[in-house]
């Protein structure tokens, strides 16, 4: 059952920022998980996975900021 929330996670970000190269296209659709339990494992992974996110987003920034020079 964990690993079905985890997908669904995933899911619900995919997709949701529109085209990356029109940044007005974005609209966030968050998932609604006020009901939700997740175990400390899963917490884990999804903190990771927020991180991971976070530190892709950061490189492709600073990529582009590169290439504006």
């Amino acid at each position: 059952m964990e690993e079905d929330i985890l997908v669904f996670m995933l899911l619900s970000l995919k997709g949701s920022h529109g085209d990356s190269k029109n940044p007005q296209n974005y609209n966030p659709n968050p998932a609604d998980m006020t009901n939700l339990t997740l175990s400390k494992e899963m917490m884990n992974v999804a903190e990771r996975l927020s991180e991971d996110a976070h530190d892709i987003q950061v490189s492709f920034h600073k990529k582009s900021i590169i290439n504006l020079r």
